[in-house]
């Protein structure tokens, strides 16, 4: 964790980074499928570790890529809508943490799922988009940003 804690000080001092998205945040162990035995083991980054990073840079947003629920008291989660069946943080999570809120990459969901997004931000969620390269999908957020503010 304190590579961690460093690399985000770095980034702060070199180029004022303020949002840091924690990619892989957890560890997958696939071993062969043994009879009475669970072939697949799944661990998430403890909310303490969280909760650690996010106090020594208050002023940072952390986005880490893999959540449970107590992500949502130290961080933003990371919704994929082509991905997860959900497409904004769940009305579960934000009535224990009223100020919670999602990033949602919405890809190549946004005609689809339009109505779900346009909720989503009106509820706090933000929606990002690949900006290195002229995707069709920057339109749609744009646009599903104008419909959310009516």
């Amino acid at each position: 964790m304190s590579l961690l804690n460093a690399k985000i000080a770095a980034a702060r001092k070199r180029w004022g980074v303020t949002i840091f998205y924690l990619d892989s945040n957890s560890l997958y162990y696939f071993p062969e499928k043994i009879e009475g035995l669970p072939h697949a083991f799944s661990w998430h980054w403890d909310p303490e570790m969280l909760r650690q990073v996010t106090e020594a840079h208050p002023d940072v947003l952390i986005v880490p890529e893999h959540k449970g629920f107590q992500t949502y008291a130290y961080g933003a989660a990371y919704v994929q809508t082509n991905y997860h069946k959900y497409a904004s943080t769940p009305a579960h999570v934000r009535r224990e943490y009223p100020g919670a809120f999602s990033v949602i990459q919405a890809g190549g969901t946004t005609d689809e799922r339009r109505g779900e997004l346009v909720q989503a931000v009106r509820d706090g969620d933000i929606l990002f988009f690949d900006a290195w390269y002229p995707s069709s999908t920057n339109k749609a957020v744009k646009e599903i940003y104008a419909e959310a503010a009516k």
